[in-house]
């Protein structure tokens, strides 16, 4: 049985498509979604609004108000990002600033406020909500010195340094990252692959595809027994492909798996034999040639990665909400959500149904598959 593996096993390694397929066009699949995605928050950056505080004869702004300006910052943090720029210039350069698109709006604080834009947006949208915080802030602070004024320093003191009732915490110690979705949509779409070693390891054995399953099918050899030797060889070769693309992930593009390593290859494992066993099941079941066949394993293959969000990434949630039983019967959906929760959930319940369902779809391939060829027959070769 040793000898027919290590045979078979040299075989597989000469099988030039499948190699391509398996090991080489991940990795160059992956290498351009590190071309796209490295510099995709690049853009995302909050950059501070640039926006022109008028100040002449007819527009003189109080230091306050200044001052609440240029302090206001996108968050506590002492390294935050200054929410405005502020630039002090008269009316007609503030007009040219603007013409120019070289500031968001200008500001013009009279009796008053009075904020100019060219156009409305996210940036002019944020301009407007502040002035109307400080507005309503200095109203109330006019109101109560006047019927209180025993208590206006209080309040300014009070206001300064707001009292926080929430607080932002992370249920986990892992960042969100939405790229991640599309390399382990990669994943699986490398694991399904394994589907057409399944499809040849099944050709090879039936005597109406191919010469090779003729001599097989008379051969003095139990042909389970064979289908078994070659299958483990298809699944080493598959498996070693997977792990260079996971080295290749991780060490080469410095993609982060999260601190559940042993587990990401156990899934990958996992996910090889279910590629396998899909394949050997599609082949044994279908009676058409053989590039029927395979074009049945691709199609099937890239519209569950499709769904899996390998394209887009919403596609993913978006199957989550709307047909929710998909996710429990998508080959590709599963083995993306194993790798997602094991990077953002501190618990292993998620993980364990998923591969619970990959070794329950397994078994079921492989069972359909055993009694599609067992009996199969002929009355001459």
């Amino acid at each position: 049985m040793i000898q027919l593996y290590l045979t078979r096993l040299k075989c597989l390694i000469k099988n030039k498509e499948n190699i391509t397929w398996t090991f080489l066009f991940p990795i160059i699949l992956s290498t351009f979604f590190y071309m796209a995605f490295t510099n995709i928050y690049s853009s995302l950056d909050f950059q501070s609004i640039k926006i022109a505080l008028v100040d002449d004869q007819d527009y003189l702004y109080s230091k306050e108000f200044h001052q609440a300006l240029t302090t206001a910052s996108t968050s506590d943090a002492e390294d935050s990002i200054k929410l405005f720029e502020v630039i002090e210039c008269d009316r007609s350069e503030a007009q040219s600033l603007l013409d120019d698109n070289e500031i968001i709006g200008y500001i013009l604080q009279g009796k008053d406020m009075e904020l100019v834009v060219k156009s409305s947006g996210f940036n002019q949208t944020i301009i407007k909500s502040f002035l109307e915080s400080y507005t309503q802030t200095m109203s109330t602070l006019q109101t109560i010195g006047v019927s209180q004024p025993d208590s206006y320093p209080q309040l300014i003191e009070d206001i300064s340094n707001p009292l926080k009732y929430i607080e932002d915490t992370s249920i986990n110690t892992t960042s969100s990252d939405i790229v991640l979705n599309y390399y382990y949509a990669l994943l699986a779409m490398a694991t399904l692959f394994g589907s057409y070693w399944g499809l040849n390891e099944i050709i090879n054995i039936q005597s109406n595809f191919s010469w090779k399953g003729a001599r097989v099918n008379v051969a003095p050899v139990s042909k389970m027994k064979l289908l078994l030797c070659n299958m483990m060889a298809a699944l080493t070769v598959h498996f070693i492909g997977i792990l260079l693309l996971i080295g290749y992930l991780t060490f080469v593009l410095n993609v982060d798996f999260g601190n559940n390593f042993g587990y990401v290859i156990l899934t990958c494992f996992m996910s090889c034999i279910l590629g396998l066993s899909f394949g050997t099941m599609v082949t044994a079941i279908t009676k058409n040639s053989e590039n029927f066949k395979r074009s049945v394993l691709s199609a099937i293959v890239m519209f569950s990665c499709f769904l899996s969000g390998l394209m887009v990434v919403q596609m993913k949630y978006i199957v989550a909400t709307k047909v929710p039983f998909m996710q429990y019967i998508n080959p590709a959906h599963i083995i993306t959500d194993a790798f997602y929760s094991l990077y953002y959930y501190d618990t292993y319940e998620r993980f364990n149904m998923n591969v619970s369902l990959m070794i329950g779809y397994t078994l079921c391939f492989s069972l359909i598959t055993y009694f599609a060829i067992r009996r199969k027959t002929h009355a001459s070769l």
